[in-house]
């Protein structure tokens, strides 16, 4: 759920405080109040890269 949003920049249909347990419900609003455009394309190109690495070390 979470890296469906950081990759697609959407947030996904069911995500409503009341649909998720509470532990979650106190993660995913603070993680939206930080994540501001800019920083969030920040981001996104960081797990991109980081994601490319990856599949690059695995694929030597």
């Amino acid at each position: 759920m979470l890296n469906r949003f950081l990759f697609t920049g959407r947030i996904p249909k069911p995500m409503k405080k009341s649909y998720y347990p509470l532990n979650r419900d106190m993660i995913y609003p603070n993680l939206f109040k930080m994540l501001n455009p800019k920083r969030f394309f920040l981001i996104q190109q960081g797990i991109q890269i980081l994601t490319r690495d990856n599949f690059s070390k695995h694929a030597v």
